[in-house]
């Protein structure tokens, strides 16, 4: 079991219908961290503002990474299975509640 996240990062997430998904987020210290990733089972189009990236290390937010979580109704949450954890509000409200699992690819520009 991972620690406790004890960092994050804070911007935007948008998610497609066909269930592909992007976050654009920036670190206190000012890196940039984007992700792009997919998951099943689809949901309806939402966005988060803000989204949250929680982490322990840098080296969470790089390389390629499995993740299951929720999305719905007003909120998701994906963990990472190296410790790092995005989270938001969702708008619209994705209903019903879903499970799911997916990819997501990490990239740190220093």
């Amino acid at each position: 079991m991972s620690p406790s996240p004890n960092a994050e990062a804070n911007g935007t997430a948008i998610a497609t219908a066909n269930g592909n998904f992007m976050v654009q987020a920036a670190t206190p210290d000012g890196h940039a961290v984007n992700a792009q990733g997919t998951y099943n089972p689809n949901t309806n189009a939402w966005n988060s503002i803000p989204a949250k990236i929680e982490y322990n290390d840098q080296a969470e937010l790089t390389g390629k990474h499995s993740f299951s979580g929720t999305v719905g109704p007003t909120s998701f949450k994906f963990t990472c299975d190296n410790g790092a954890i995005i989270t938001g509000p969702v708008n619209p409200p994705v209903v019903p509640t879903m499970d799911v699992m997916g990819t997501v690819n990490w990239v740190l520009t220093m």
